[in-house]
C-alpha cells in the first residue's frame, strides 16, 4: 500500500474503488449488484475510506467459458492504472475473476501499485506486498476457477442427459407452456424444476392452420398478412412476416423432434443437427410438416414475395419463341401477358386464363393419382439420401476429428468423396421434390370445380408444383393472321405421377 503518515486522519484520507459483479447463476444463489455495492460501501464507511468510483457488472460471467466481454472490468483496470487508488473493494474474491490468468494479472497490477484488496466476505484487507496475503488471494483464484470447471462439467452432463431423454432446452417454444415445481437441493437452495411441457392449444391452432395452408399451396406472405389482419400475436407480440411463419411451420419441435448440435461441431462450423425423440407432445402431423419442409427448402422456389401476385400466370408461362418468362402488362390500354425481356409474344390476359382453367378442369376429370406406391417410393429415396449424407458426415468427421487409432483422412480424399456423393444427393433430392404431390391435387381430381374456390396463391403454387403441368408456352401470334388461343398455347402435361382414368 502507498506509504502514508501515521494517524487516523491519514487513514480516513485513503481512496477506494468498488467492483461488483453477478452472473445469471449468482442472481439465484448470491448477492445482486446493488446488494454487493451496499455491503462494500458499508465496509468503506466503517474503515473511513473515500469511495471514488464504482464499477458494477451485471449478468456477466468471469470464467473461461464466458462468451461476452466485461466492459466494467476493463474500465476498472484502466482506472487502476491511471489513478492508483489505495484500496480495491470486492464483495468476494471470485467477483474479480474466475479465470486464473486474468486474476493473477489483477493481483500483479495491484501489487505493482501497492493497491490493497479488501474482501467483504473475508472481513479482511489484503496487502499484496505481504507474501502470505498474496498466497491467500492466489489460492482463492485457483479455487474459483476449479468451481467454474466443476459447474461446467455438471452443465455438460445435464445437457447430455437432456438430449438422451428428449427434454426441452432453452426458452419455451411458441405453442407450449411448461409446468414447474419448487425443489430444494442438497445445499438448501430453492430452485424451480421443470415437470413437463404441455401444448398451449390457442397457439397450437395457429401453428396447425399455418402449416395446413402452406402445405396446400398458400404462400407464406398470404398467411402472414391474414394473421396480422386478424390480430393474432406472435410469440413476442410483434407482427407476423414471411420469416416468422416459415421458421414456425418447419420447426422440428412441433413433430416431437429435439435438435442438438455439439459444441465441438459448432466450433468446427459443422451445423448438421442430431435429432432425438422429444418428451413433449406433437402439435403438427408429420406429413403436413414434411410437406412444408420440402416445399420451403426447394431451391427452385422464389425467395422473394411474388411481385406479380395479382395475376394468375405472371412469371409462370414462357414465351414460345425465346423461352423467357412472361408477365402481366398493359398494352395500349388492354391487359395482356407479354414476354418480359424481348417482347416477342403477347397474349390477351383473360382469354388465356379462361382457356387454361377449362383445360385444367377437363384434364383433371380424365386422370387419377398414382399414389399406391408413392409413399413407399419416397421413403426409399429418403433412406438413400440419409445413407449418402451419413457417408459424407463420416468422411468429414474423419478429416476433422479422426477416431483414436485411425488415420486422418486427407483433404484430397475428402474432396474426392464429396465430388462423388454430392451430385448423387442433388439428384435424389430432385427426385424427392418432383415426387411431391400437393394435398390440393387429391381434392381437385375428386372435384375439379374446387379450382374455382382456390385462392390465387394456391392456384399459382399448384401450377408451379409440377403435379399436373410441367410448363406452359405461348407462341407469337404472327403477322396478318390472328391465331386462336388453342393454337398458340402449348401445355406440357405431366404423366409420371398421374395416369389416365380407365373409366373415362
Amino acid at each position: 500500500m502507498r506509504a502514508t503518515k501515521p494517524g487516523l486522519a491519514a487513514i480516513r484520507a485513503m481512496s477506494a474503488v468498488i467492483y461488483c459483479r453477478v452472473s445469471k447463476d449468482d442472481e439465484r444463489n448470491g448477492r445482486s449488484v446493488g446488494e454487493q455495492e451496499t455491503e462494500c460501501r458499508a465496509d468503506a464507511d466503517y474503515e473511513g475510506w473515500h469511495v471514488d468510483a464504482v464499477f458494477p457488472e451485471n449478468d456477466r460471467s468471469a470464467s473461461r467459458f464466458a462468451t461476452t466481454e466485461r466492459p466494467q472490468y476493463k474500465a476498472l483496470v484502466e482506472y487502476l492504472n491511471a489513478n492508483r487508488p489505495d484500496i480495491l473493494i470486492l464483495w468476494e474474491s471470485s467477483r474479480g475473476s474466475r479465470e486464473p490468468i486474468e486474476w493473477f494479472t489483477l493481483l500483479a497490477l495491484c501489487r505493482t501499485y501497492r493497491i490493497g484488496i479488501h474482501v467483504v466476505k473475508d472481513r479482511r484487507t489484503y496487502d499484496l506486498m505481504v507474501g502470505r496475503d498474496w498466497k491467500s488471494l492466489a489460492e482463492d483464484g485457483i479455487d474459483s476457477a476449479y468451481e467454474s470447471e466443476k459447474t461446467a462439467e455438471r452443465v455438460r452432463r445435464a445437457m447430455v442427459d437432456n438430449v438422451r431423454e428428449g427434454k426441452p432446452h432453452g426458452r419455451t417454444q411458441y405453442g407450449y407452456w411448461r409446468e414447474y415445481e419448487i425443489v430444494q437441493d442438497a445445499k438448501g437452495q430453492v430452485r424451480r424444476k421443470m415437470v413437463a411441457q404441455h401444448i398451449n392449444e390457442d397457439q397450437a391452432k395457429v401453428i396447425r392452420e399455418a402449416a395446413k395452408r402452406v402445405s396446400e399451396g398458400e404462400s407464406l406472405w398470404a398467411v402472414a398478412q391474414d394473421f396480422n389482419k386478424r390480430g393474432i400475436p406472435t410469440a413476442t407480440g410483434t407482427r407476423w412476416d414471411i420469416t416468422k411463419v416459415k421458421r414456425m411451420i418447419t420447426n422440428p419441435a412441433y413433430v416431437g423432434k429435439r435438435i442438438h448440435i455439439t459444441k465441438a461441431d459448432r466450433l468446427a462450423k459443422i451445423m448438421t443437427p442430431t435429432f432425438t425423440e422429444a418428451s413433449w407432445p406433437k402439435i403438427l402431423d408429420e406429413k403436413v410438416w414434411q410437406a412444408c419442409v420440402e416445399k420451403l427448402s426447394d431451391p427452385a422456389r422464389r425467395t422473394q414475395r411474388d411481385s406479380a401476385i395479382k395475376h394468375l400466370l405472371s412469371y409462370i408461362i414462357r414465351c414460345g419463341k425465346c423461352g423467357e418468362l412472361m408477365r402481366a402488362r398493359m398494352n395500349n390500354g388492354y391487359p395482356v401477358y407479354m414476354c418480359s425481356i424481348n417482347f416477342c409474344s403477347t397474349v390477351p390476359r383473360k382469354p388465356l386464363e379462361d382457356y387454361l382453367t377449362a383445360e385444367i378442369k377437363a384434364r383433371l376429370i380424365t386422370v387419377t393419382l398414382v399414389d399406391d406406391d408413392q409413399d413407399e417410393e419416397r421413403e426409399v429415396i429418403k433412406s438413400e439420401i440419409a445413407e449418402l449424407q451419413k457417408q459424407l458426415d463420416e468422411a468429414q468427421e474423419q478429416f476433422l476429428r479422426p477416431a483414436p487409432g485411425t488415420k486422418r483422412l486427407s483433404a484430397v480424399r475428402l474432396a474426392s468423396i464429396e465430388a462423388d456423393i454430392e451430385p448423387q444427393l442433388q439428384d435424389l433430392q430432385e427426385q424427392l421434390r418432383s415426387s411431391r404431390v400437393l394435398p390440393i391435387v387429391g381434392k381437385l381430381i375428386s372435384n375439379p370445380e374446387t379450382w374455382d374456390d382456390m385462392s390465387l396463391p394456391e392456384k399459382r403454387e399448384f401450377l408451379r408444383s409440377g403435379n399436373l403441368i410441367d410448363g406452359i408456352e405461348v407462341l407469337p401470334n404472327g403477322k396478318g393472321y390472328k391465331k386462336p388461343i388453342e393454337e398458340r398455347v402449348h401445355i406440357d402435361w405431366v404423366e409420371d405421377r398421374l395416369s389416365r382414368n380407365p373409366q373415362s
